[in-house]
Parts: structure tokens; C-alpha cells; sequence
């Protein structure tokens, strides 16, 4: 059985070397610092795609703050993690539509 899912919104390729970072620390907006760079892989209006060099925990619900390129800092929850090597993730973040404008 295989059946397609339906996504809210389309995804897109990012642009080559498209980079994000990461805040764990806090969820508060204005306590943002970029602390864990990332490569931002696909993007679209509600989340995207991350791959992330991380010897930490994570695990799907966790809630973060993600800046990606130019963009404002957004509040994000982690909705899915692939390992992909040792601490190499590819991490799908659902961002929190309360702070999309």
C-alpha cells in the first residue's frame, strides 16, 4: 500500500549553500543567538528541511528557533530526524505558524 501524502505546502529545492542557524537555548524570540550553523536543503511556507552536524540529543518535538539565510529568526518544533551519518542529521522543522506573518 502506497499511498501519497498530502502536504499544506509545496516544497522547493533551497538555494545551493543556503544556510541556517540554529538556537537551541531558548524559544523566546528576542533571546536568538545563532549558535549551530546548518545547511538548509528544502523550504517551503510552513517548515523545512536541515542538515545538521550534532553530537546532542534530539528528538522529534523538540521546539528551537531557526534563522535561515536573511530571514528573521522563526520559532520551529522538529517533526522529523534522519541519520544520516555519526551526528549528521537530516531534520524536518514545522515552524510555528503563530510567528509567520
Amino acid at each position: 500500500m502506497n499511498e501519497k501524502i498530502k502536504r499544506r505546502n509545496v516544497r522547493f529545492e533551497s538555494s545551493p549553500g543556503s544556510l541556517g542557524w540554529i538556537c537551541f537555548g531558548t524559544t523566546l524570540l528576542h533571546e536568538f543567538t545563532p549558535t549551530l550553523p546548518c545547511l538548509v536543503v528544502e523550504e517551503s511556507l510552513g517548515g523545512c528541511g536541515i542538515i545538521l552536524h550534532w553530537d546532542g540529543r534530539l528528538n522529534v518535538g523538540d521546539r528551537l528557533i531557526i534563522k535561515v539565510d536573511q530571514l528573521e529568526p522563526v520559532k520551529a518544533e522538529i517533526r522529523f530526524i534522519n541519520s544520516i551519518l555519526k551526528h549528521v542529521f537530516h531534520i524536518g522543522l514545522l515552524y510555528d505558524q503563530e510567528n509567520i506573518s
